[in-house]
């Protein structure tokens, strides 16, 4: 009897807690808020090789009076073959002295056509496609295309940055109301100090009241080869997965017969789409849609023709009509190996996503 009114009594105890937690608030999990401030932009330009360090500083005034500042610290190299070595670390506090942790390495190679990215958490390297230009235009001056806002650009001089000449620009941007949820138009510069005999900016200012101003410059310059290790995967590593090889790619016949039933392109997945594909220029980012803080990812519905050509590209989802364009542009001019069925090149029907993110948190970004 003892132990069976201890046994009630448990019993009792343990409902009272589940009752208790039941009254506990609940909620489901929070993805959180991650900002990526980009650093200094470099082409893969042969015959111009360098190193430095690139340096961020992050300063942040809040409407109460409150200041952020915080900084980061990050090599930059490119070697004489165009190949660009960068590093990701994290933010920490001017007024501190804790480092900058290094969380990813970066090898972007215009030879091999890859990009590397080496979790130095994970130990782990994905290789991707790489396909980026060599020269760069800005932006024209004067009002947006689509009326959102207005460019102007002026000369501020020369300089010296480390024995190295610089020229000097200063960019004002001035967003109409309403165009990113202001109520009253939104004014932000950009400086630029740019090297005319690397063709690089070696300091850039960005001040923005959304994001407060940032600070990058490279220093400790160095004009001789940059070491061939930095661009090797590095000791211990494992590449995850490698990019896609040029040598097409075949699937099962669609039919039991292997004839092409048919009047209509064959539908391959994604995968199979991406393994096929040799030559994908990146798509240009509209200026107005960076100043409008416009992200997200296009999806394409497209038909790689027997030539591996791209055509009747249409539009499955897409965050704005501006990344619209710009990614239709870009996947127009991409090619593929020719999709074979039974040794013949036919016709498919597949998917694409063109990722548009802004380069704008924690850590710094290429």
């Amino acid at each position: 009897m003892r132990l069976s009114a201890f046994l009630v009594a448990l019993l009792l105890l343990s409902c009272t807690l589940l009752a208790q937690d039941s009254d506990e608030p609940s909620r489901g999990p929070d993805g959180g808020t991650r900002i990526r401030v980009g650093g200094i932009k470099v082409l893969p330009l042969p015959g111009k090789p360098f190193s430095g360090r690139s340096t961020t500083e992050w300063t942040r005034t809040l409407e109460d009076g409150t200041v952020f500042k915080t900084h980061l610290f990050a090599m930059v190299a490119r070697d004489s073959l165009g190949r660009i070595y960068r590093e990701r670390r994290n933010f920490v506090p001017s007024d501190s002295t804790r480092q900058s942790a290094l969380t990813h390495i970066l090898i972007y190679d215009p030879t091999s056509h890859t990009h590397t990215e080496c979790s130095v958490q994970r130990h782990i390297c994905t290789v991707t496609g790489y396909y980026a230009p060599t020269t760069f235009t800005p932006p024209p001056v004067g009002p947006f295309r689509n009326g959102t806002g207005f460019l102007s650009r002026e000369n501020i001089g020369n300089d010296v940055i480390d024995s190295i000449d610089v020229v000097g620009s200063r960019e004002t941007i001035s967003l109409n109301p309403g165009v990113v949820g202001n109520s009253q138009p939104l004014i932000s510069t950009r400086e630029f100090w740019y090297s005319p005999d690397l063709q690089v900016n070696l300091a850039i200012t960005r001040k923005d009241p959304r994001e407060g101003t940032q600070l990058i410059r490279v220093g400790d310059l160095s004009r001789t080869e940059p070491d061939p290790a930095l661009f090797k995967i590095p000791p211990g590593f494992v590449v995850e997965n490698a990019a896609p090889a040029a040598e097409g790619a075949q699937s099962e016949s669609p039919t039991s017969s292997g004839a092409f039933a048919s009047s209509e392109p064959v539908h391959v997945g994604p995968g199979i789409a991406q393994g096929l594909r040799v030559y994908n220029p990146a798509p240009s980012y509209p200026e107005a849609a960076r100043q409008g803080r416009i992200q997200g990812q296009v999806v394409l519905a497209i038909v790689i023709d027997k030539n591996g050509g791209t055509k009747d590209i249409r539009v499955v989802t897409s965050p704005s009509k501006l990344l619209t364009d710009s990614a239709i542009s870009a996947v127009s001019q991409w090619r593929y190996q020719p999709y074979r069925l039974n040794g013949t090149a036919i016709d498919v029907q597949s998917t694409v996503v063109v990722n548009f993110a802004l380069q704008t948190a924690s850590q710094s970004a290429p």
